[in-house]
């Protein structure tokens, strides 16, 4: 497909959706069962107390994250690692791993460092946060390429 002079690929939409699915299962994991208490912890000591998001709020913020994730996450995985993966032709395992590194390496870890110097966030939130990204990026670019992207 060409938009402006511009070639964009095709991406598989049953990729975009496993890897929709893959982020969600992953966050779910993360945020709950396995590290939830940890991540707690973490976001009381960064927000000063454990009454960030209490009551009406809460309802609010859930209703508008979950609403927004389903389009932040399939936008990202279509715009991004699927079309990169489709862009740089990947071939092997290796090479979907390889470009989920550049991107976690290159977009994710530096904001990542950018908070934990720039605004002091405990070093346990941080390290949580480059987990998860470590997921999207490496792990999201694993799991379409396993499927196939075109």
């Amino acid at each position: 497909m060409e938009i402006l002079g511009i070639y964009i690929p095709r991406v598989n939409p049953m990729a975009i959706a496993l890897g929709s699915v893959f982020q969600h299962i992953t966050a779910y994991v993360l945020y709950g069962p396995v590290y939830g208490s940890f991540w707690w912890r973490a976001m009381c000591a960064d927000k000063g107390n454990g009454n960030w998001l209490d009551g009406e709020r809460k309802v609010q913020k859930r209703a508008l994250y979950t609403g927004g994730l389903y389009v932040m996450a399939i936008a990202q995985v279509a715009g991004f690692i699927g079309l990169l993966l489709n862009l740089t032709d990947a071939q092997t395992f290796s090479h979907a791993t390889q470009l989920g590194l550049f991107l976690y390496f290159g977009i994710l870890l530096p904001s990542i460092a950018e908070e934990y110097i720039m605004e002091q966030r405990s070093t346990v939130l941080i390290g949580l946060k480059a987990l998860r990204g470590f997921i999207k990026t490496v792990g999201v670019s694993l799991i379409m390429f396993s499927w196939g992207t075109r």
